[in-house]
């Protein structure tokens, strides 16, 4: 009998340990959600950087290239269809690297 019991009380004891589980499941989807747009499915503060040309003729020095920023660079990169990871200095390098390249 006093076996019995204790079955019991585990199970009662495993419940609270789901339920308690599911809660912080929930909690964790609603913080999440709260970061997610309704109108799509970009979380919100997240910058889509589209390929974009950016012509090279008129830039002298790749420090004229790393003014324009990382996501500019890394959207002329993307135009190019080469590789647009990397910091501001290896994407300015990259891009002055295939200055004057037929790609």
């Amino acid at each position: 009998p006093k076996f019995n019991n204790l079955q019991e009380n585990n199970v009662v004891v495993n419940d609270n340990v789901d339920e308690k589980a599911e809660k912080d499941t929930n909690k964790k989807d609603k913080k999440i959600n709260k970061n997610v747009s309704t109108s799509s499915s970009t979380p919100v503060g997240l910058v889509v950087i589209e390929p974009e040309e950016l012509s090279l003729d008129n830039i002298k020095s790749m420090k004229e290239l790393e003014s324009f920023g990382l996501d500019r660079l890394k959207s002329a990169l993307m135009f190019l269809g080469v590789k647009c990871g990397g910091t501001l200095e290896q994407r300015a390098e990259r891009l002055w690297d295939l200055k004057g390249v037929d790609i």
